[in-house]
């Protein structure tokens, strides 16, 4: 019986020391980019290239605009600013972010302002390179 408890004692203490944890059981640290296009009928008179900002019914789309990511569970991993939007054409701006030091998931949910989140999935974002290109408004 000592000997029993003695192995038991061995063992809690390992576990509590994380022995024999293997190197490669840490999460990775990843981060995710992504370009936004917006298109709005008209929305954009400016020259391509200057400053834009959604209106309307996407007028939580501007620069410094919250950016959120979760996993499944809804456990906020990360978050990050849309950067200004730029004017493409008179239809179309164009927004960019990067949240950085996202622990591995199985599943992302990225929240961009008051939008519902958009659900990508480390497979999906792995094979893409990381970096998302999403498509909001009349053309998305």
């Amino acid at each position: 019986m000592t000997r029993l408890r003695g192995f038991a004692t061995l063992g809690l203490l390992l576990a509590l020391l994380g022995c024999g944890a293997r190197p490669d059981a840490t999460p990775a640290i990843r981060s995710i980019s992504a370009n936004i296009t917006l298109t709005d009928a008209g929305a954009f008179p400016g020259a391509r290239g200057q400053d834009c900002a959604g209106r309307g019914a996407y007028a939580d789309l501007v620069d410094g605009s919250r950016v959120t990511i979760t996993n499944s569970a809804a456990t906020p991993l990360g978050t990050a600013r849309l950067g200004a939007g730029t004017v493409e054409d008179a239809n179309t701006c164009r927004f960019s972010f990067t949240a950085k030091g996202l622990p591995e998931a199985a599943f992302y949910l990225v929240g961009i302002g008051k939008r519902t989140p958009l659900p990508f999935s480390w497979g999906e974002l792995s094979q893409d390179g990381w970096t998302l290109n999403i498509a909001l408004g009349s053309g998305g």
